[in-house]
């Protein structure tokens, strides 16, 4: 509704959206060391361990968009894993991987976004 030539302010929060706002769901993602299920943090991991993890974003924006988990190995900056989807707001992604550790690692994990596919926004982090 226009009044005078000019906009209302609940007409300008109407206008404002928010983007993909990918977010580590904290109760589905969690990652497991020889079987045993590690908090949130900082994991150091020692070469021939075995890493199952369970990763789990959720799109919490007002528009849909390309969402990934990012998996990175702080020590080298290797990127271990970044398996991507088109996400709907309110939906969720989750990824499981396992990992054979072949040197020792620094974990590192985080949600991202994108609405060509190249440029990529971290949104969140985990560990």
């Amino acid at each position: 509704m226009e009044v005078n030539g000019s906009f209302t302010m609940s007409m300008v929060e109407e206008m404002i959206t928010m983007p993909p706002r990918p977010v580590i769901d904290r109760d589905r993602t969690y990652l497991e060391v020889d079987g045993q299920r590690l908090p949130p943090g900082n994991y150091q991991i020692t070469y021939g361990k075995e890493i199952k993890m369970n990763m789990v974003i959720v799109n919490e924006g007002d528009e849909g968009g390309w969402c990934r988990v990012l998996l990175v190995d702080e020590l080298t900056g290797e990127r271990l894993s970044e398996p991507y989807t088109w996400l709907n707001p309110g939906k969720s992604f989750p990824v499981a991987q396992y990992i054979k550790v072949e040197r020792d690692l620094a974990l590192k994990v985080y949600a991202q976004w994108s609405l060509d596919e190249e440029t990529w926004n971290t949104t969140d982090e985990y560990g």
